[in-house]
């Protein structure tokens, strides 16, 4: 009962930390999207997985040596997949605001998360009990999406012209404005597609872990504990994150990432990396 709880806690707190990530990033001053998303990328997805997974597990080059190559494989591809998901994530949060984006990203995310490993290794409880509460929730989670688009549209056409200002540098603006051909700020309905993309391609986390289970499995089968046997797993997927951001800010906007770093001062680059 002590463990139910405590992973109970557990959950409760990731939740909270995953629902917040983003916000401190409102609090840069002079920095662009692009500018923390990087930082976040290479410190959270590349840095801390792989410090803490060689901290908390024995072995770890054995780990992958004795793992099915096509596990391995698995969660490095929908490692990457996710990545793209995750780029996508912050110009969507750029785009529609914090709340929207985060209803309709994790909302799909969460349901076709759930729903794809079901159809794809367990078809026979398609029917069953969990199989028709994860088809619900689906249809929960369409529901909201439908809504949530319809408030998004009737407030956008409610805004007056230029009462938000975007956290996007005119470079980025400038891109997503020969998109939609509508100058001065970001459509809501780019936004949506934008966040809708990102839904569907953010469940290949889930997928990854499922599918590269074997990896985590042989992480047991040398001795570390199950509670901390799937990091072998999570780092190969988190490392793919950076790349799609890197890839995506040196082609679009590369400017907006590089002239604020070299202006700032390094109290200033301090102060917004740490947010």
């Amino acid at each position: 009962m002590g463990d139910v709880i405590v992973g109970i806690l557990v959950v409760v707190l990731g939740g909270t930390l995953s629902g917040l990530f983003t916000a401190p990033m409102s609090y840069n001053k002079g920095w662009a999207w692009e500018n923390g998303w990087l930082i976040y990328s290479i410190y959270a997805m590349l840095l801390c997985p792989w410090i803490f997974a060689f901290y908390a597990l024995d072995d770890l080059p054995q780990v992958y040596q004795e793992s099915p190559a096509e596990a391995i494989g698995a969660a490095i591809g929908l490692g990457c997949l996710w990545g793209i998901g995750s780029v996508l994530f912050g110009l969507g949060v750029d785009a529609v605001g914090h709340a929207l984006a985060f209803a309709i990203i994790l909302g799909l995310t969460s349901a076709i998360g759930a729903a794809l490993p079901l159809v794809i290794l367990h078809p026979d409880d398609i029917g069953s009990r969990t199989g028709i509460f994860t088809w619900v929730a689906l249809g929960v989670v369409i529901i909201g999406l439908v809504v949530l688009a319809k408030a998004g549209a009737r407030r956008e056409r409610e805004q007056k012209a230029g009462e938000t200002k975007p956290l996007l540098l005119n470079d980025e603006i400038a891109v997503l404005d020969s998109i939609s051909h509508q100058p001065g700020h970001a459509s809501f309905a780019r936004g949506l597609i934008i966040c809708l993309i990102s839904g569907l391609a953010s469940p290949c986390l889930n997928l990854g872990i499922t599918f590269g289970d074997d990896v985590s499995k042989k992480a047991k089968d040398l001795g570390n504990s199950a509670t901390f046997a799937d990091n072998a797993t999570w780092c190969l997927m988190w490392a793919e994150e950076p790349f799609p951001t890197c890839s995506t800010v040196s082609i679009y906007s590369p400017k907006s990432v590089y002239q604020p770093l070299s202006t700032s001062s390094a109290p200033g680059i301090a102060s917004n990396a740490s947010l």
